[in-house]
């Protein structure tokens, strides 16, 4: 017996796999773990709308310690 493949019609063997890689690439989500409040204002993204606050020009890449800060938290109850 013969294995009868299941393509398109039309589709050659590289049109497939240029296809299936477009497919399974843009599947692919990243996340950006930057980013900063504005409205309303944050303390640090405050000086961006006039207030007397200090400059802070990294303020959208602030973190609350991270893998380390989790775990001193978790360790020292």
């Amino acid at each position: 017996m013969a294995v009868k493949r299941c393509t398109y019609p039309g589709m050659s063997f590289l049109t497939y796999w240029i296809f299936l890689l477009q497919m399974l690439g843009g599947g692919r989500r990243g996340a950006e773990g930057h980013g900063r409040l504005m409205d309303p204002p944050a303390r640090n993204s405050m000086w961006r709308f006039g207030f007397p606050n200090p400059v802070n020009y990294n303020d959208n890449e602030l973190f609350c310690g991270g893998y380390a800060g989790i775990v001193f938290k978790i360790t020292t109850r």
